[in-house]
């Protein structure tokens, strides 16, 4: 069989070059297009390494604390979380808003059916665990559920506070799961009940949320549990 140039359909050939060549600078510019957009775009993200609690003079769990060194006054009611922005773009306009899911947290809380020690007040929204003389207090409508920072480039940092419902939460529940353990060390995991939205403004003006949950790995120590200024959790909480 002889081969013939001539028979080929050259028209054909021609028209599924040019198509190919058409795809292949069509994807080269979507490409660009968000590697572009993606040179944009901030990344916030929420981290606190490790948390420690300690009881405070009348042993409760009201203190939150980096490091089992640290020395924090029993007046220091904010917990500090910080913000990174890993992105290679700036924020501006930037509003952490916290999502409690207060019913759940509190179902959580009365579940352990906890003794005569705690009593339990209900106003409104408000849920306070009355220990010692101490309200830990969860309130899905409290005043302390935003955070709000005006800008932040690429590799800044910012200081945000956690709602106290969440710290309220967490130093009661562990605490009182504890006491139900029969080992004196006791090690919790879980997720909290809420949701993260963080939101800002990319450079190019194009708004952007991002959500995050927020998980908690603890270890409690029941020898520690009602003595005045000991360490009585340590742990960590993350935001995925």
């Amino acid at each position: 069989m002889v081969f013939n140039l001539t028979n080929i359909d050259w028209s054909a050939i021609s028209a599924v070059t040019s198509v190919l060549a058409f795809l292949l600078v069509y994807l080269t510019l979507k490409e660009m297009k968000k590697q572009r957009v993606y040179s944009y775009r901030p990344v916030l993200v929420i981290s606190k390494p490790h948390i420690v609690i300690q009881n405070d003079t009348k042993g409760r769990p009201t203190i939150w604390k980096n490091s089992f060194d640290e020395e924090v006054s029993d007046n220091e009611i904010w917990v500090k979380l910080a913000i990174n922005n890993i992105g290679l773009g700036a924020a501006r306009d930037i509003k952490v808003i916290w999502n409690i899911k207060a019913s759940e947290m509190i179902a959580m809380i009365d579940g352990l059916k906890y003794g005569s020690h705690i009593s339990k007040i209900v106003n409104g929204t408000s849920n306070s665990y009355i220990y010692n003389d101490f309200g830990f207090i969860i309130d899905q409508f409290d005043s302390d559920l935003e955070n709000e920072i005006p800008y932040m480039v690429n590799g800044q940092s910012a200081v945000i506070q956690m709602p106290n419902s969440i710290k309220a939460f967490l130093s009661l529940y562990s605490a009182e799961a504890c006491r139900k353990m029969e080992e004196f060390r006791y090690i919790e995991e879980g997720e909290v009940p809420l949701l993260i939205d963080v939101k800002c403004i990319d450079s190019s003006g194009k708004r952007v949320l991002q959500k995050y949950r927020m998980r908690y790995d603890i270890y409690v120590d029941a020898r520690y549990l009602d003595k005045p200024n000991s360490n009585l959790v340590f742990g960590k909480i993350s935001f995925l």
